[in-house]
């Protein structure tokens, strides 16, 4: 039995952008008259829909015109692709490089839940360990360095969910609002994590689009000396990043 449906403006919404990504292979768009008469509406409806939709980023016109899905669906497509193995093993790639260099453990993190998840670990021999967003304790998003780089690039609206959802981040990390500007300045974070008396590295990583996904990340043993290398080390993490972003 078909339930009723609550909002139909959405409902009709939702058709127009379910035919523009799906009923549309070869990509030549749509004009308003074919969209009306496929739906079996008012092309005023449909162009008042669409125009809304425009405004949104969910729907634009192409060079002739006509209508087709917009930057929002691009994003959408491009971050289902990120959570992808074809994704993964590419980053996986580019981290065995990295370890080739560093002989360091390295680590890619996401926010997922907006909590701090470790997507791909691997280890200075090469093995690599898929962890597939493992469960992880929430405060360590704040004692972290590819916890901190992801805190600090996040919007202020997006800080303000992080903290609330991680508690308050003064125990782990007690300078959190000059560091996370230093961060966003400097672009990469350095701290050692007293947990496991670990000093971690994080760069932030962003995609095609400008946005956010991740941090790339390397975890040493502070052996004396071992400050020397972080120059060797944020430069092949900024560069990994790099060519992460270009996938």
């Amino acid at each position: 039995m078909n339930e009723t449906v609550p909002v139909k403006s959405l409902k009709k919404a939702l058709d127009l952008l379910d035919m523009l990504l799906f009923e549309d292979a070869e990509e030549q768009g749509f004009a308003v008259n074919e969209l009306a008469g496929k739906l079996c509406l008012p092309a005023n409806s449909v162009h008042n829909l669409l125009k809304t939709m425009r405004i949104c980023g969910y729907v634009e016109k192409n060079g002739s015109g006509r209508y087709t899905f917009g930057p929002a669906c691009r994003r959408i497509a491009y971050r289902n692709y990120q959570r992808g193995d074809d994704f993964r093993e590419k980053v996986i790639a580019v981290m065995r490089e990295a370890i080739a260099i560093l002989n360091e453990s390295m680590v890619f993190t996401i926010l997922a839940s907006n909590t701090w998840n470790t997507l791909v670990r691997a280890e200075p021999t090469g093995k690599v360990v898929k962890v597939d967003m493992e469960e992880v304790e929430r405060r360590y998003l704040f004692e972290t360095a590819t916890g901190r780089v992801m805190f600090s690039y996040s919007s202020l609206a997006r800080r303000s969910v992080l903290i609330r959802e991680n508690g308050h981040p003064e125990k782990q990390w007690p300078d959190y609002e000059a560091d996370s500007a230093r961060i966003r300045k400097e672009g990469f974070c350095m701290c050692m994590r007293e947990r496991y008396g670990l000093f971690t590295y994080g760069v932030p990583v962003f995609g095609k689009t400008g946005e956010l996904i991740g941090a790339l990340g390397v975890y040493t043993v502070p052996v004396p000396g071992y400050e020397k290398r972080n120059g060797k080390i944020l430069q092949t993490l900024l560069e990994s990043a790099r060519k992460i972003t270009a996938f």
